[in-house]
């Protein structure tokens, strides 16, 4: 792929677009269900690339977890390009390292969320039910305190629901992608809540049904209906598409 082509992503989207909607109170909306049909039709075009990058990806993820975010934002930036008529190849999904910094700040800060709620939760529920004569009588509460942090964490998460986007697409930092991301999903929540909600459903129904195996299904699907709310509320500039035929 040419230079060109594969920095086309970079200047996709104006800062100050997003900072314009934070300026002028708007509000968006989701079509949730649309963007996961869409996501696997583009999925499924390129169905076996697809498959294999993401059994990559759910390996190195595995061992390395701090890696995900920035592993996934290669799904945005070929999302991207595939809409653009830019064939897919394997090497564009790891796109995200370029961004390296940015995405690991984000990361950084998304896990110092979950575990500040986890061991929020976990006292507070050591605190109400320890009972030094019965230690296992604490256990199940404990355990509960830190479900209920954990699940309570990853919601509060969504306020980054953008950041990943804002750092491939309108070159942010990552401090920066948090904070304006929060400032908009704060304003307008709901379709965010109704995005993951969909999202928890599909990872129930198909990680039951096929003992786990779908999750390298869904990885792909997941990610790129991600993208497709994203552009769907922040056009990418229409001027940087590209004749590639």
């Amino acid at each position: 792929m040419s230079d060109e082509k594969s920095t086309l992503y970079k200047t996709a989207l104006n800062p100050d677009v997003v900072y314009d909607h934070i300026r002028e109170k708007r509000k968006f909306s989701f079509r949730n269900w649309a963007y996961y049909k869409e996501a696997w039709q583009l999925t499924k075009a390129d169905f076996k690339l697809q498959m294999g990058v993401s059994f990559v990806f759910f390996i190195i993820a595995n061992f390395v977890s701090l890696l995900t975010n920035i592993l996934f934002a290669g799904y945005f930036v070929t999302t991207y390009e595939k809409k653009r008529g830019i064939p897919l190849e394997f090497d564009s999904f790891f796109r995200g390292f370029k961004h390296f910094m940015p995405l690991f700040v984000y990361t950084l800060v998304t896990i110092v969320i979950e575990i500040f709620f986890i061991v929020l939760f976990g006292t507070i529920a050591a605190v109400l039910y320890w009972n030094p004569e019965n230690i296992e009588a604490t256990i199940l509460p404990l355990l509960i305190g830190v479900l209920t942090g954990s699940i309570l964490g990853a919601f509060v998460m969504q306020l980054f629901f953008f950041s990943p986007l804002f750092i491939l697409f309108g070159e942010m930092k990552g401090w920066e992608s948090v904070v304006t991301s929060t400032k908009i999903v704060l304003r307008n929540p709901m379709p965010i809540i109704g995005f993951v909600l969909i999202e928890i459903l599909l990872a129930i129904f198909i990680g039951i049904f096929t003992l786990g195996l779908g999750f390298i299904i869904l990885i792909p699907v997941i990610n790129i209906a991600h993208y497709l709310a994203f552009e769907d509320v922040f056009p990418l500039d229409e001027k940087n598409e590209l004749d590639v035929a």
